[in-house]
């Protein structure tokens, strides 16, 4: 961020703020990936969703947000009641959010038809996290089926998920 100060001869001077000189709160990076590959999901086991994103914290006291829109296709044949998958933030290999762990946030669909059912949208979620590192760091997402039924991300690999990290001074 430039701040402008006026010098003794009277001439505008700029200079540069490091990261470590910002103030509590300044966004000091932003990274987005995204992927198309499509991810099925047949298993109560979390599976990987191909959705990935890498950040280097420039300060071990940073914060980094963590702001995901995972596109995802339900899919439930016969009496679907109850079908649904719940999605799962890690940083490198540690699970460090669970959305949906079978409570309120699961995505979940509920049928008395005993019809088909296949729905399909979009599920944003967003998590602070404080890494403490200055060294790169992969968060990613991983989701899991809570019935027998299945699911897919970025359906067909028309969809776009993504997932932003802002690096978050402290």
């Amino acid at each position: 961020m430039p701040i402008s100060t006026i010098g003794q001869n009277g001439l505008q001077q700029s200079r540069i703020l490091t990261a470590v000189q910002q103030p509590a709160g300044a966004v000091l990076q932003v990274v987005q990936a995204s992927t198309t590959t499509e991810t099925t999901l047949t298993s109560t086991s979390y599976t990987d969703t191909s959705l990935t994103g890498t950040i280097t914290p420039t300060s071990a006291t940073s914060k980094i947000l963590v702001m995901v829109n995972q596109q995802a296709r339900l899919v439930a044949n016969s009496n679907p009641s109850g079908a649904g998958f719940k999605l799962r933030l890690l940083r490198g290999s540690t699970s460090i959010s669970d959305f949906g762990s079978g409570g309120a946030n699961t995505v979940e669909i509920t049928a008395d038809n005993g019809g088909n059912v296949r729905v399909a949208g979009y599920t944003a979620v967003m998590y602070l996290d404080s890494p403490a590192t200055t060294s790169a760091t992969t968060y990613k997402t991983q989701a899991a089926m809570v019935s027998p039924y299945n699911a897919s991300f970025q359906g067909s690999s028309t969809a776009v998920s993504t997932i932003t990290l802002m690096e978050i001074a402290a």
